[in-house]
């Protein structure tokens, strides 16, 4: 049973990161338009770009903060804003920076108002926040549905174990019970992971 320990222990890890993770990212998303109208702000009294994005996300909480002062430290090492931006948006899968990176890109070469693309994009980010609400508040129920038909048989197989955990050695035993507790396991997971999508393609649509 170590084997197996170990197989559930690395998989509650993962889940816990790519929760981690989700959470990191939804929260720099909401940070955005915050982030953006200082940028603007700064545009507007003069600094440069470089100096705007600086002070912002000097002023920014975390976890922005983190992100964009790292964005802001390698631009001061020689870095170009707009690859550095376009870089960062690819590793923290966060769309909003690409297009950031590409709408400086595209001012820096064929000129242009930045201030008019900031504003675009934080009315953009904040329709979209919006929206996303709205879905999430109207896919309420169906989700709830989706978390207790993913639970409830874990949840149930471990009741057992801890009643009768002699139940499922027995099974393990047999050839038969064996290939049915695999086949449930690989079901169950592959459930779990059809649910995890749908609701990813809700969230992401």
């Amino acid at each position: 049973y170590t084997g197996t320990g170990k197989g559930i222990l690395v998989l509650a890890l993962v889940l816990v990161l790519v929760q981690k993770a989700g959470s990191r990212k939804r929260k720099i998303l909401e940070q955005m338009p915050e982030f953006l109208d200082y940028v603007l702000r700064a545009l507007v009294a003069g600094n440069t770009l470089e100096e705007a994005f600086r002070n912002a996300a000097a002023e920014s909480a975390e976890p922005a903060r983190g992100l964009f002062m790292s964005i802001a430290r390698q631009v001061r090492l020689g870095a170009s804003l707009e690859d550095t931006l376009t870089q960062a948006g690819e590793i923290n899968d966060i769309r909003d920076l690409q297009v950031l990176g590409l709408a400086t890109r595209v001012n820096r070469r064929y000129g242009g108002s930045m201030r008019s693309v900031m504003r675009s994009m934080v009315t953009a980010i904040r329709q979209k926040d919006q929206a996303e609400r709205e879905l999430r508040a109207l896919t309420a129920e169906t989700r709830f549905s989706a978390f207790m038909l993913a639970i409830i048989p874990t949840g149930l197989s471990a009741f057992i174990f801890l009643k009768n955990p002699d139940f499922y050695i027995d099974m393990w035993a047999n050839p038969g019970g064996r290939f049915a507790l695999i086949a449930g396991v690989g079901l169950q997971i592959i459930g779990v992971f059809v649910i995890w999508r749908m609701m990813r393609s809700t969230e992401t649509a």
